[in-house]
């Protein structure tokens, strides 16, 4: 056999190890860089404000992927009125070695969420998921998509089929989309909040502007509170597009516009268009005791309309107050703490 024969023999072999030691040299190297940097990282803040806390990690994923698993993971975000923060039993986070800038994150086991509010009230909210997944996709060294899809909750206080949220940078302008949707969710007494035990679906899209603000935030250099702030200062708003929810009898379409106040309380007025009021009517057992469904009883009742007919009503945000009107009155729903 000539030489040149058995070159175009053993070359594509050649060739092939080749590449399979320059792609398993750059797992090792990315492996071991991801380990040092998680190493570094525990215990420690991963951007301002938020601290990031596990036991232990392993990192797998050959040859193509780089899976990074951790337990007990724990991450503290800092807020004006004590620290937020997220438990994970078990965490993975999973992205390519070659490719675009994506990042894939699943949680399992018991997951923990607890807060102090503007009152030094503790809560936390514990719950299972059966799946609870996500992905992040980065542009420019910002976050420019995240999708976060849970099924399956199991808990105490709410359990249902599904809850999602979407969130992106907006092709068309410079703003962000946001979307939240949630099916078949069933609710505690507590949180019932007079319309009933099952929300069985609900739906919000929308648009926060201006989206410069955030640039810091999202790019992990940025306080989420830095950030707010300097939205609200270069007037920005949040328009929601569309709201629906079927809460019990309840069923509720709206559209409004929010901006948060100097002192960074939730202002605006959502338009709703509702049906289901009749079963809210202060003859109905506790319906008074809870602030937004009395305002709403007391407004369907000077209403002179058809129980099939939609009822218009506004939904105020005014310093604190949450008020329910129509042109035959108002009536005060509730209050709000201030965001930060």
């Amino acid at each position: 056999m000539r030489y040149s024969s058995r070159f175009f023999l053993y070359a594509p072999f050649v060739l092939l190890l080749s590449l399979a030691s320059i792609v398993m040299l750059h797992w090792w190297h990315a492996s071991n860089q991801l380990a040092k940097r998680l190493d570094a990282l525990n215990g420690h803040k991963i951007a301002p404000g938020v601290t990031l806390h596990f036991t232990s990690e392993t990192i797998g994923g050959f040859p193509f992927r780089l899976d990074a698993m951790m337990d007990d993971l724990e991450l503290d975000i800092a807020t004006s009125f004590g620290p937020l923060t997220w438990r994970s039993e078990h965490f993975a986070a999973h992205m390519l070695t070659y490719g675009r800038s994506q990042q894939l994150f699943e949680a399992a086991g018991q997951q923990t969420l607890s807060w102090t509010d503007a009152e030094g009230a503790h809560h936390e909210f514990a719950f299972a998921p059966g799946s609870l997944r996500a992905s992040a996709i980065a542009a420019s060294g910002r976050l420019a998509r995240f999708d976060l899809d849970l099924v399956g909750i199991a808990s105490p206080e709410i359990s249902g089929a599904r809850f999602q949220v979407h969130f992106r940078k907006a092709p068309d302008a410079d703003a962000l989309d946001l979307a939240l949707s949630g099916d078949e969710l069933r609710l505690a007494p507590n949180l019932r909040a007079g319309f009933g035990d099952q929300i069985k679906r609900l739906e919000m899209e929308g648009r926060v502007a201006p989206a410069a603000p955030f640039a810091a935030l999202l790019g992990g250099q940025g306080e989420w509170r830095a950030a707010i702030e300097g939205w609200r200062a270069h007037s920005g708003r949040f328009d929601m597009q569309n709201l629906a929810i079927k809460w019990g009898k309840l069923d509720a379409t709206g559209s409004g516009q929010f901006s948060l106040s100097a002192a960074h309380r939730l202002a605006g007025l959502l338009s709703l268009g509702m049906t289901g009021l009749e079963s809210l009517a202060p003859s109905n057992p506790g319906a008074s005791s809870k602030p937004l469904v009395a305002a709403l009883a007391r407004l369907y009742v000077q209403q002179s309309t058809n129980n099939s007919d939609r009822l218009p009503a506004n939904l105020a945000f005014e310093n604190g107050q949450v008020l329910v009107s129509r042109n035959k009155g108002t009536f005060l729903a509730g209050s709000l703490d201030p965001l930060y």
